[in-house]
């Protein structure tokens, strides 16, 4: 890693462990969605490539290392994208890193655009507002997941006559919202899925992939119907409207899933991509300090 990188994060840690003496006071409940087959939501609670023995002490890796410099840490939640609360499956080694994650015993797992999972993080979303009566929110997503959160929050039946919505969208956009923030998220499509889309890759590994897994790569592609919806003008602008503290996008440098020119959408309040940071992995940008802190600076007072 360059030292000019090493650097960044070096003081972005440092700025986030300083903030343990002030506690950041959360004036809405978080919640943090996951990205495609992440229906877990690793991205946001476990390292990558580094758990168990191998994890280095006292070294953050993830948002969930950071939530001691929350004063009320139990306005934070991270959204798990199956119908069935069990049936996502971790298997760990005897040194506790995590070997595989299964879901497809899951419905979720033969969903093939994420419209289907914009309902399923409305229906999870409004489930625990009402458990815990909780008025106000803020969404975070990973890669696809903030693709689940711009549907969830714009797209209405009763007001958008596409096919593809009606087929899919069966509740009211949530509300409520306070910021809409993204990290490494296609809202232009995604390069790996036009590539798999126009170069027959999909059928190759038909075989390997259940048939929602290659229709939900085919849907976030450049031309899909999905994402020119989602980037329609009066989508965007109801977007905008409904995120009443912003819409603030991120994107990584070296992210060969999603290009930082795809990953941000007109009108948010943009940000310049982090130098070297990937689409997921350990050099991950939901596993950046340079991330957490930003994430942590919009959320506190």
């Amino acid at each position: 890693m360059p030292t000019e990188i090493s650097l960044q994060k070096t003081e972005a840690r440092m700025k986030l462990r300083a903030l343990k003496k002030s506690k950041i006071i959360l004036k809405r409940d978080v919640f943090f969605v996951p990205g495609w087959t992440d229906q877990a939501c690793l991205c946001w609670t476990e390292p990558y490539t580094e758990s168990g023995e191998d994890r280095l002490p006292d070294w953050e890796y993830t948002v969930k290392d950071w939530e001691y410099i929350v004063g009320n840490p139990e306005k934070i939640h991270y959204i798990q994208l199956t119908k069935n609360k069990n049936a996502i499956t971790i298997t760990r080694d005897n040194r506790g890193k995590i070997k595989k994650v299964e879901f497809k015993s899951d419905p979720s797992y033969k969903y093939i655009c994420f419209f289907e999972f914009a309902e399923l993080l409305k229906n999870k979303i409004r489930a625990e507002m009402r458990k815990k009566d909780i008025k106000e929110i803020d969404l975070i997503g990973h890669s696809m997941g903030g693709l689940d959160i711009i549907s969830a929050v714009t797209l209405d039946p009763a007001l958008d006559n596409y096919p593809e919505v009606k087929k899919f969208i069966k509740t009211k956009p949530l509300n409520n919202v306070g910021f809409v923030i993204t990290a490494a998220t296609p809202y232009k499509g995604s390069v790996p899925a036009d590539i798999s889309k126009y170069t027959g890759l999909d059928e190759m590994l038909r075989p390997k992939w259940s048939d929602g897994i290659r229709k939900q790569c085919d849907n976030m592609a450049s031309d899909s119907e999905f994402i020119k919806i989602i980037n329609q003008v009066g989508v965007r602008n109801r977007l905008l409207q409904t995120a009443k503290k912003g819409v603030h996008s991120f994107s990584g440098g070296d992210d060969s899933a999603v290009k930082p020119k795809d990953a941000f959408i007109e009108g948010a309040v943009n940000h310049r991509p982090f130098k070297l940071a990937a689409h997921s992995q350990k050099m991950g940008i939901t596993q950046d300090p340079r991330l957490h802190l930003e994430l942590f600076k919009l959320l506190g007072p």
